[in-house]
């Protein structure tokens, strides 16, 4: 179905909230029971003590550092402190990639494009076929609005390195004048969309790039009700900015923290 799975979701806090009724000092339980709490529940104050309290337990935890950047950049938009969090999670492993692609994102929200690019390439350089939903160098040109680097880079990435088609792509080629283009990727992931979960805030970008904000919001309002772990969060994203003066962006945040 096209949501996620609210079962899959039930079963996974149950087993964190029984990891730590079972040992509290367990620091993996309560990382979980953050991770669930930030991503999907939106209890961001629960967030925030569990992933306190799992740090407390494990100081060298370098995915409890990393996440708990993830939430300072997110839900309090603390972009040094989230940094500073990444960083630590750097040097505990300097070669796990998922702190570098996580700080390269901040430094993006927070107009620090060098660094952002910088810590883009490292990414690169440790894991050539590091991809999630962008591939990091070319959304570092997203978020500077360079949209043909973006589009060179993107088209030099294999299409089957992709599990979908490519969302921030069609975002490029629409702010580059290739509306056709940028259309047929669109409508390929509403395809998708009827078959399997695919993220609407995807989909609300292209729809912002091609200046249709009314068709964006509906997509939000889907990944709202779909408890995306991007729409808790739609400011931090550089394609969600041409919605970001509309009142109906407010109004969507509101009911997150709701």
């Amino acid at each position: 179905s096209r949501p996620r799975a609210p079962s899959r979701a039930r079963r996974a806090r149950e087993a964190a909230e029984k990891a730590v009724a079972l040992d509290e000092s367990l620091a993996a339980g309560h990382l979980a029971r953050a991770s669930i709490a930030l991503s999907y529940d939106w209890n961001f104050p629960l967030a925030k003590r569990e992933l306190e309290r799992t740090i407390a337990i494990d100081p060298d935890s370098v995915d409890a550092h990393r996440l708990y950047g993830w939430y300072l950049a997110r839900v309090e938009r603390n972009f040094i402190a989230a940094r500073q969090e990444m960083a630590k999670a750097r040097t505990l492993d300097p070669f796990y990639t998922w702190p570098l692609w996580g700080e390269s994102s901040v430094a993006i929200a927070q107009g620090d494009y060098e660094n952002a690019l910088r810590l883009a390439k490292r990414v690169i350089e440790i894991n050539p076929q590091f991809l999630y939903d962008e591939d990091p160098i070319a959304h570092v040109y997203v978020g500077m609005g360079q949209w043909q680097d973006a589009v060179k880079r993107y088209e030099s990435i294999p299409a089957a390195r992709f599990n979908r088609p490519n969302f921030e792509l069609a975002i490029c080629y629409a702010h580059t004048g290739q509306v056709a283009r940028a259309r047929q990727i669109l409508a390929e992931l509403e395809a998708l969309a009827q078959q399997r979960y695919v993220d609407h805030t995807h989909l609300a970008g292209i729809h912002a790039a091609l200046g249709d904000k009314d068709k964006a919001f509906v997509a939000l309002e889907q990944a709202l009700k779909d408890r995306s772990a991007r729409v808790y969060a739609s400011r931090f994203y550089p394609w969600l900015a041409p919605l970001k003066e509309d009142p109906r962006f407010v109004e969507l945040e509101n009911k997150v923290a709701n």
